[in-house]
């Protein structure tokens, strides 16, 4: 699973080096710094993504450790058809396969977000991106016991920063079902704006479902948390 990050990282820092060139911003910076560092060790040596520190949760990159969590959240039935109705039920060994296979062909970003103690409570990720077009969607999951918490929102929040952070998206969408009302009050409170809805879109439970298409511009994005930002990033908002 590291190996793939390796590439991805070394490939991201080629693209975006010119891009962050005189940015004032702590997490740039931070990263910037720590994928420098790493680039220049021996090949032996696994280079993966930096940890995002925010005030109460850390949004890490996955590892080994954290796919048997992954593996639990989407084998729950009652937790599955928040975001995939139809989606089956796997092994550990099937599962396991299967997250490979996003690394390399599905996810463009996945972080797992942590407690300060190093308990999973959740995951965030990007997907399908268009470089040309400038954009990409993320999700986001949090389970059931943290999500009357601010963890969401402010996990959200910081991840999109660290997207129009480090990649040249001019905007960032998000699919959910209406049904989810967590994440959709997460990707709302993040600023994100209804773009349009599919009616009828999904079948589930005896009935079809709308799905919601929400949207943020990175100008918008800005203008609303720029302020905030600093307040939830903890120091660098780096944890290498």
């Amino acid at each position: 699973m590291a190996f793939i990050y390796k590439n991805k990282v070394r490939e991201h820092h080629r693209k975006i080096k010119s891009l962050t060139e005189n940015i004032e911003d702590p997490i740039v910076n931070a990263c910037l710094a720590d994928l420098n560092n790493k680039s220049m060790k021996s090949d032996k040596n696994i280079v993966k993504p930096p940890s995002l520190t925010g005030r109460d949760f850390v949004l890490s990159p996955l590892k080994e450790e954290h796919v048997k969590y992954l593996w639990s959240w989407e084998n729950d039935i009652t937790e599955s058809n928040l975001w995939a109705p139809t989606r089956g039920l796997y092994s550990e060994l099937e599962f396991h396969s299967l997250i490979m296979d996003r690394i390399e062909n599905f996810y463009h970003e996945i972080f797992i977000i942590l407690k300060p103690d190093g308990t999973p409570v959740g995951t965030v990720y990007s997907y399908k991106k268009s470089m040309l077009n400038g954009f990409a969607y993320f999700a986001v999951y949090i389970v059931p016991w943290f999500r009357k918490k601010l963890i969401g929102t402010n996990a959200c929040i910081m991840f999109i920063h660290y997207l129009f952070s480090f990649f040249p998206f001019r905007r960032i969408l998000s699919k959910v079902l209406e049904y989810n009302h967590n994440s959709f009050s997460c990707i709302k409170n993040a600023g994100f704006q209804i773009e349009g809805k599919l009616k009828d879109h999904v079948y589930y439970n005896g009935g079809y479902h709308t799905m919601i298409l929400l949207a943020i511009f990175r100008e918008d994005f800005y203008s609303t948390f720029g302020s905030m930002i600093n307040q939830i990033v903890k120091r660098h908002g780096i944890s290498p």
